[in-house]
């Protein structure tokens, strides 16, 4: 099984134990972002990663200067050499330019190396890092983002607003031994990253609402601007949104924290659409386990046709205060449904891109069918079924478990992931019934909460506690038993 949950994170907090710092006063920084936690939480996340990320926006020049410093604490069985970093905005997709200008580790300045065209930055340590231990590494770079004009770009400025995810180097995450670098084809997702705990200092001009995701613990001018600082966690990676004239408005539930960032005029709409996110929030804390963070943040952005997932940030294209206002109930669900399937259990982006697509899919089809019934959400049901009939007829289908870049386009992954995805799962509940997938779908957040999950890890979930029948189903969508 490859789950990586806080169970193996406890192996090496007894490692750490011999450190200057204790464990848990090394999270103080960050103790605005853990409201939530149980005390045996916070000590499982004494050693996942740490990011104080300083970021200087220039919107006049579309340009971004960044520190990120990084604690990191090797989790793997063996020593390490080096460090990899993901730099994503240098990604097609994204169609960004970062560059790095300087590394160092433990107060040492080292060489550093791009690899893969820019996508990839490799960081030698000046000494070898043995398994429990921790190093600091700090990187500095600048990043130029683009004007976003397609009908599909999520990352730059946008009539004014700025829009940027993964805006720093990401630690790569380190799986079996194997740093998980892997190409993009330049469509689907990408990111992907260990749980991580953020401190965001970011600077902007005064004109300019900063929005990101978690608390906002400190606001203050200076010779630059207007300084704001958020800290957020436990998540994978963050982003930020930065524009004039937006209106904040907060709700709660339970002991979460919502707020919704919007234009004045859509006011009501974004009033609803944190509705819904509560609802969500209520729905899949009943159904698949506890919400992690104390806050939830919206944002309405001028974006058209792009689905962009950020941990603890919630991007609502302006579409859903339009022309689809109706589909904003939906949308908003499916985008806080990523936070069990892509946040607190994370999938590969690119080795197994089925499994956080149709989760997030199903789940918020439950979601609505909880609202609406079984009729109500017939038309759901029905599309998936005539997109993965039109698949097959056109011999586009193929077994659920294969790389983004098997799919060979966009619109064949598209087709295959939002329809063969889903329709496992309504096989799966078909043969269970619906409590019985929700403790499926329990069990996933218990025994890979906070780590990593493949398909191999789901088809021995589905032996362990289903046996031969969900065996059968999962074959039955080219998935193959252990």
């Amino acid at each position: 099984m490859r789950f990586r949950s806080f169970v193996i994170i406890l192996a090496t907090l007894a490692l750490s134990a011999c450190s200057k710092t204790s464990p848990t006063a090394s999270l103080e920084p960050f103790s605005a972002a853990l409201t939530r936690l149980p005390d045996a939480s916070l000590q499982q996340l004494a050693t996942v990663p740490r990011y104080h990320l300083s970021l200087a926006l220039n919107p006049q020049s579309r340009s971004l200067t960044g520190r990120a410093t990084v604690h990191y604490t090797n989790g793997a069985p063996g020593e390490l050499r080096e460090l990899y970093f993901r730099l994503y905005p240098n990604m097609r997709m994204y169609g960004g330019a970062l560059a790095t200008t300087r590394a160092i580790v433990d107060g040492r300045e080292v060489p550093f190396v791009e690899m893969a065209k820019g996508t990839d930055l490799k960081v030698p340590l000046p000494r070898t890092l043995p398994p429990g231990e921790a190093v600091s590494i700090v990187i500095d770079y600048t990043l130029s983002y683009p004007v976003s004009t397609g009908d599909y770009d999520f990352f730059g400025e946008r009539e004014g607003v700025v829009i940027l995810s993964e805006c720093y180097p990401v630690l790569a995450p380190l799986i079996d031994g194997e740093w998980r670098l892997d190409a993009s084809p330049g469509y689907g997702d990408a990111a992907y990253a260990d749980l991580s705990l953020y401190r965001l200092e970011i600077t902007a001009p005064a004109a300019f609402t900063v929005i990101a995701p978690g608390t906002l613990t400190d606001w203050r001018s200076s010779n630059d601007g207007v300084v704001s600082t958020f800290v957020t966690g436990p998540t994978r990676t963050v982003g930020i949104v930065a524009g004039s004239g937006y209106q904040a408005q907060e709700s709660r539930t339970g002991s979460v924290f919502l707020t919704g960032y919007s234009d004045p005029a859509d006011a009501s709409s974004m009033s609803a659409a944190l509705g819904h996110a509560a609802a969500m929030l209520a729905f899949g804390t009943e159904s698949f386990g506890p919400y992690l963070s104390s806050t939830l943040t919206l944002v309405q952005v001028p974006l058209a046709r792009s689905d962009l997932h950020l941990g603890g940030l919630v991007l609502i294209n302006q579409p859903y205060f339009d022309e689809r206002r109706q589909e904003a109930g939906s949308a908003v669900a499916l985008a806080v449904s990523r936070e069990w399937w892509g946040v607190q259990v994370a999938f590969d982006p690119l080795r197994d891109p089925w499994l956080d697509e149709s989760l997030s899919a199903y789940t918020t089809y439950m979601y609505l069918r909880a609202g609406a019934g079984e009729m109500g959400t017939a038309d759901i049901v029905a599309t998936w079924e005539d997109d993965y009939q039109t698949a097959a007829a056109t011999g586009q289908t193929s077994p659920l478990r294969q790389p983004l870049s098997a799919y060979g386009n966009s619109a064949r992954y598209e087709l295959l992931v939002h329809s063969q995805g889903p329709l496992f799962w309504r096989d799966l509940e078909h043969l269970l019934g619906e409590a019985g997938l929700k403790a499926i779908l329990r069990d996933l957040q218990q025994s890979a909460g906070g780590g990593h999950c493949d398909s191999a890890d789901l088809v021995q979930t589905i032996a362990r506690l289903v046996g031969e029948p969900g065996l059968k189903v999962a074959e039955s969508w080219g998935l193959s038993p252990p």
